[in-house]
């Protein structure tokens, strides 16, 4: 069996996937909302790119799996607040301008 055949058979297993707790879940979620502020707001991120991908994800006011409404909700955080918070920290770095964030419903 050659090399490729058996990086393939790593992926043909018939193990069920991994059951997730719900302390699982929340820290999960924790970690993605922590994650974007500080890729919004750490003074090393320059990519434009990352940031708008990060204001958009955090500007989502959807339930579904794993949005930030989804992942606030989860561990106990507003989301409004949240925004409000982070709309703050945003101005203050001069990411966004009032209107900008008014336009996104933040503020």
């Amino acid at each position: 069996m050659g090399e490729a055949a058996l990086q393939l058979d790593l992926f043909q297993t018939e193990e069920t996937p991994p059951s997730w707790s719900d302390e699982d879940l929340v820290r999960l979620c924790e970690a993605l909302i922590f994650r974007a502020i500080e890729e919004l707001l750490h003074p090393r991120i320059k990519c434009l790119e990352q940031i708008q991908e990060t204001i958009a994800w955090i500007s989502t006011d959807t339930s579904k799996p794993f949005s930030f409404r989804f992942c606030c909700e989860l561990c106990g955080f507003d989301p409004e607040n949240m925004r409000e918070a982070i709309a703050d920290r945003v101005l203050k770095r001069n990411l966004a301008s009032v209107r900008d964030l008014e336009n996104l419903g933040w503020l």
